[in-house]
């Protein structure tokens, strides 16, 4: 993985911030100007990156920042919140350098959740697979990951939770039973599964990949549609195609033993 320049760094948090859509900061510790400019082109940077993958947002962000030391990681913990705002808390350990937060998935992976709204529990595995196939997808955007390199930790995510899918029973039944063991896991990147085969069929059929369809998304759906199903069908509509919905229906009712797919 590579970092960024600084000086590029810097130029995307400025577009960021002139941009309709906001970042907005609140510090709910205490940090240094040092910090909070560190954080701030860390996060501002991945923004960047995510707006030039899949669209504008079309609302503001709200981030709240909170101080997490002696974890052992610079980001221990990240949630998002759908209410009243769009909001994501980050639990983060200043004292690691850029690097080490621009070369990590988490912000790319929380700042991916707000593209489709709060589905649920009962099928927390599609948004969670959503936000787990994105984190790579926007980790290129940001120059932190080459294609060789993305497609290497798919592999290696799917290859790690295959033994789970490989009987009679369906993907979205197994991945809710998995978040029950807490063996999360094996629920997020068997959700994942869906969306790398829909992005893999995309290309094969149309030459375009799914990231494509979310600026149409986002601008006519992303306020209105709701559930699993209405985020699927609102994707698909953007095209043409039903793929998403059949994957969709694989993953509710077929075998996961013939529907989960590993990367070639």
């Amino acid at each position: 993985m590579r970092l960024f320049s600084i000086v590029f760094i810097l130029f995307s948090f400025v577009l960021v911030s002139n941009a309709q859509s906001k970042l907005i900061y609140t510090w709910e510790d205490e940090f240094s100007e040092a910090e909070k400019e560190k954080v701030q082109t860390w996060l501002g940077a991945t923004y960047k990156a995510v707006q030039s993958k899949i669209g504008e947002y079309p609302f503001d962000v709200y981030l709240h920042i909170h101080l997490k030391e002696g974890k052992g990681e610079h980001c221990p913990w990240a949630n998002t919140w759908r209410y009243p705002k769009q909001q994501i808390f980050f639990h983060i350990d200043p004292s690691y350098s850029l690097e080490d937060f621009m070369n990590d998935w988490t912000a790319p992976h929380e700042m991916s959740h707000l593209a489709i709204p709060y589905i649920g529990e009962k099928e927390a595995w599609y948004a969670e697979g959503f936000a787990s196939f994105m984190q790579y997808q926007i980790m290129m955007e940001m120059s932190v990951m080459t294609k060789a390199e993305a497609d290497s930790a798919y592999h290696a995510k799917f290859s790690g939770v295959e033994k789970y899918y490989q009987n009679k029973n369906s993907i979205g039944p197994i991945a809710v039973e998995k978040r029950e063991e807490r063996n999360f896991k094996a629920m997020y990147w068997g959700g994942a599964n869906l969306f790398f085969q829909w992005n893999e069929q995309l290309l094969k059929i149309n030459n375009q990949d799914l990231c494509s369809l979310f600026p149409s998304y986002l601008d006519c759906c992303r306020k209105k549609a709701r559930g699993v199903d209405g985020v699927t069908n609102s994707l698909d509509e953007v095209i043409g195609y039903t793929i998403g919905t059949d994957l969709l229906h694989q993953f509710r009712e077929g075998q996961s033993k013939s529907t989960f797919l590993l990367p070639n």
